[in-house]
Formats: structure tokens, C-alpha cells, sequence
């Protein structure tokens, strides 16, 4: 305690007094979050409400990629021109010298393409008009025709007329219904990519990140999921009836991607994670108080609902898994992320007794050996031990009891004996 008093002053101001010396310097105890909801910043409404945009946004974009498609085009482009060429025809009809006026023609066939959506016409005369020209100069004079001359010049103008319109008309309502069409058929399928676990996440309102794989499934990556939101993304076997029940509680009617999927027999395959960086600037880190970005990959191997299993072997998320995506994540994370990590931090939770087999015949290796020789972890944590902690010690708390007595394992389900060769 000496080395940390405050100093003392000689009252007469001439000298100090001494000051002891620490024996030994201490650091100060970092700060730590005093509970879970302190670790990251709290989502606000409005920043809930402009991530909601955002994946509107997203949904927009996959809709006009499908309205201008290539087949959309062709027929698009065709309607317009069939509604051009013949407003040109009408046009050449009504005119003096059509051969030498064919701008005029033009012009009418591309003033009358809105108006014919409606079954209205731009007059020719006011196009003539809007030219600068005279109608009288270059349309024709329908009273130097004789009556039979003038009423069919009258019926095929009209036929030409309703037959703009009824292109024009069709071409607008066929558009319409193709847009209600593709915009149901893009909301689908967001909402099964993101049932699949297949949509990239949103980075909006996101300041930091970390990975979990899960498996199959994962307890406490529920758990976590509920306190930490889109600061953790969840990365599941593609198919997992675990992934869809986190997606159906949390993705708000499937609009807001919150998991990640990857096929069991392919997490070397970059053609698995790619998909999720398409955002240059996306948040993938954990940052420190001096700024170093963390890329945080945590891996839960522990069996899905067998937690109480002591000594059973999960044969869920294996270490030759986690280890594909960790080199996988910080190679992506290296070369299609705008900042690359400071530093990489691999957490692999797991029964660290499981024998992992080393190819030859009968020869294996405890996985936590097995992870300190091969260095494909940074931290280790022993998922049976806590729960053996807790076994023993209330065991030695009934020891001796009056009431206690010996138990046998009747029900089957191993317990007794999976303690028995570990405890």
C-alpha cells in the first residue's frame, strides 16, 4: 500500500519529502463491461429504422436487375418502336411530301408514345406547330379531297390510331404486371435467401462484429444471439433446423439477414463465404481501445442439446472445420475488405478430451494436444469442465449425508459412466 500513497510535501515548501518506491510496478486492471448488454452500443430506433431502408434498397436493386434483363429489354424496345413506327406511318399519311419530312414523321411518333398509353392524341397539326412550321405547308388539304378519298384517308388514319393505342396500352399494362410480377418474385427470394441463410448482412448501424460458428446447432450461440443481436453473425450447416429457428424469431418477417450458412462438406470452398463480402465497407471486426481491428471467430463444437453429455464425443463442428473457415475468413477479410485485420483471435469451445484420429491405425490425439501442436486455435475452452466442476462439488456436498446413498445409472443415458473416466 506505501507504493501507492500520494506524495507528501514539507509544509515550509523548501524540500519534498521522499516518496517510497514501489517494489514492483503494477499495471491497472483493465476495465471489463459489468454486464453482457455493455459490450456493444445499443441499437437506436432510427438506426433500426434506416437498416429497414437499406435492405428496401437491396430488394429494389435484385428487381430492376430482373425488369432490365436482357428478355425485358428486347421486348421493351420493341413495343416503343412499334408505337413510333406507326405514329410515323399516321403521320406520313396526313403529310404533303412524307419522303422529305421525315423528322416531322419522327417527331410525331415520339410526341404520341405517352399519349397513346391512354388512347389520347398529340394533333399533328400541333406537332407540325411546335417545330417552328406551317400546318397549312406541310400537311395536306383534306377539302381538295373528294368525299370518298377523305373518308378513307379518315378510316385509316383512326385504324392506325387504335392500333398505337392498343400497342401502346398493352405495352403499359403488360410492364405493370411484370413489375408487381418480379417484385413479389424478389421478395420471395430474399426471403428465402435469407431462410437459407444465403443474404449477406447489413452493416448499417453496425460498429463491430464477430463470427460464431455453430454447427448444426448451438446453445449458447441462441443465448448469445438474444444479448449481442447483429454484433455476432452465426454461421450454420446449410439445412439446419437450428439456423431457420433463429431466422423465424429474428429477422423480422424475413427482411433483416441474420445468419450464414455454409454446406458441412465444404468449408474450404471460398464459393461458401465469398457471397458474404460483396460490401467492400462492411463491419467484419471487434476494435480496441487503440484502434486495432480484431478479426473474432469464435467456434462452438460442443453437442446441440446434449450439453449434460459429459464424455460423449461431439460429432458436430470438428476442429478440421473451424480451421477451414478461420483461414478462409482472414484470407477474405485480407483481400475483399476495404481495411484488412490488425489481428485474428480464434476461440474453439469443445470437450477437450475428444481423441481426434491422426490417420494411422488406431493412433489419436486429445484435442487439446492436438490443438497445441498444431496451433489452430489462439484459445481453448474446456466445455465439460465447468459442468464436471459443478457435478463434483455438489457431490462432495451430499457426501457423507445422512440421506445420501448410491445411485445407479438406470435410465440409459450414460452420464454416470461418462463421468467415471474423466472425472
Amino acid at each position: 500500500k506505501e507504493g501507492f500513497r500520494r506524495p507528501i510535501f514539507d509544509l515550509s515548501g523548501t524540500e519534498k519529502a521522499e516518496i517510497p518506491k514501489r517494489e514492483k510496478e503494477v499495471e491497472r486492471i483493465p476495465s471489463i463491461p459489468w454486464t453482457y448488454d455493455m459490450e456493444f452500443t445499443k441499437q437506436k430506433n432510427v438506426v433500426h429504422q434506416l437498416r429497414h431502408v437499406e435492405i428496401s434498397k437491396r430488394i429494389m436493386g435484385k428487381i430492376m436487375a430482373q425488369v432490365l434483363s436482357t428478355r425485358n429489354k428486347i421486348g421493351l424496345s420493341l413495343s416503343f418502336s412499334g408505337v413510333v413506327v406507326i405514329g410515323a406511318v399516321e403521320m406520313g399519311l396526313v403529310c404533303a411530301a412524307p419522303l422529305s419530312s421525315l423528322h416531322i414523321l419522327l417527331a410525331y411518333g415520339l410526341s404520341n408514345v405517352l399519349p397513346s398509353m391512354i388512347w389520347d392524341t398529340i394533333p399533328p397539326d400541333q406537332v407540325v406547330q411546335s417545330l417552328g412550321l406551317s400546318p397549312d405547308d406541310i400537311l395536306v388539304n383534306i377539302d381538295m379531297y373528294d368525299a370518298k378519298s377523305a373518308a378513307r384517308l379518315d378510316i385509316v388514319t383512326h385504324t392506325l390510331r387504335v392500333a398505337r393505342s392498343i400497342l401502346a396500352g398493352f405495352m403499359t399494362l403488360t410492364q405493370i404486371i411484370q413489375m408487381i410480377r418480379l417484385a413479389l418474385e424478389a421478395r420471395n427470394k430474399h426471403a428465402e435467401q435469407i431462410l437459407a441463410g444465403r443474404e449477406f448482412p447489413s452493416s448499417v448501424g453496425v460498429d463491430e462484429r464477430f463470427f460464431r460458428l455453430a454447427g448444426s446447432g448451438s446453445d449458447v450461440t441462441e443465448l448469445s444471439f438474444k444479448r449481442y443481436g447483429i454484433n455476432m453473425l452465426p454461421v450454420y450447416f446449410s439445412g439446419s433446423a437450428r439456423n431457420r429457428a433463429l431466422v423465424e424469431q429474428y429477422s423480422e418477417n424475413h427482411r433483416i439477414p441474420v445468419v450464414w450458412s455454409v454446406d458441412e462438406q465444404e468449408f474450404a470452398y471460398l464459393r461458401q463465404w465469398e457471397p458474404m463480402f460483396k460490401e467492400k465497407e462492411g463491419i467484419w471486426y471487434l476494435t480496441t481501445k487503440n484502434g486495432e481491428k480484431i478479426l473474432y471467430i469464435e467456434a462452438d463444437a460442443t453437442p446441440i442439446e446434449e450439453a449434460l453429455s459429459l464424455g460423449k464425443p461431439s460429432d458436430d463442428l470438428r476442429i478440421m472445420q473451424a480451421s477451414q473457415a478461420f483461414r478462409v475468413l482472414e484470407m477474405l477479410c485480407t483481400t475483399k475488405v476495404q481495411q484488412p485485420p490488425n489481428r485474428v483471435v480464434r476461440v474453439f469451445l469443445a470437450n477437450t478430451k475428444k481423441k481426434i484420429p491422426l490417420g494411422g491405425e488406431g493412433k489419436e490425439l486429445d484435442l487439446d494436444d492436438y490443438i497445441d501442436q498444431t496451433k489452430e486455435a489462439d484459445i481453448v475452452i474446456d466445455s465439460s469442465q465447468i459442468l464436471l466442476e459443478q457435478v463434483l462439488e455438489w457431490c462432495d456436498s451430499v457426501k457423507g449425508a445422512p440421506e445420501a446413498e448410491e445411485i445407479e445409472d438406470e435410465s440409459g443415458s450414460g452420464w454416470v459412466l461418462s463421468i467415471q473416466p474423466i472425472k
